[in-house]
């Protein structure tokens, strides 16, 4: 196995902790937050757990999105000095 493979393993091991600790913990705390009656009933708690999930997935794209532009603006040569 390529090292590149295994470090990206690791990564994506190690990094599961996070997303099970802190998006987890989220998830739960706002699970628990709702009344007993939605989170009794599946179709309604689905919805709950979609729009949170789709709010999260957004707004890690528009984050990429706005650092991907910055990073190509900055590639751009907009921001080199002159003498460069």
């Amino acid at each position: 196995m390529p090292a590149e493979w295994t470090v990206a393993f690791l990564l994506g091991l190690l990094s599961s902790t996070h997303c099970l600790g802190m998006c987890g913990g989220i998830a739960g705390a706002l699970t628990f937050g709702l009344s007993a009656k939605i989170r009794q009933r599946a179709p309604r708690l689905m919805a709950y757990n979609l729009a949170y999930n789709s709010g999260r997935i957004t707004s890690y794209a528009v984050a990429g999105a706005l650092v991907a532009a910055g990073t190509g603006w900055l590639g751009a040569g907009w921001a080199r000095p002159t003498g460069w």
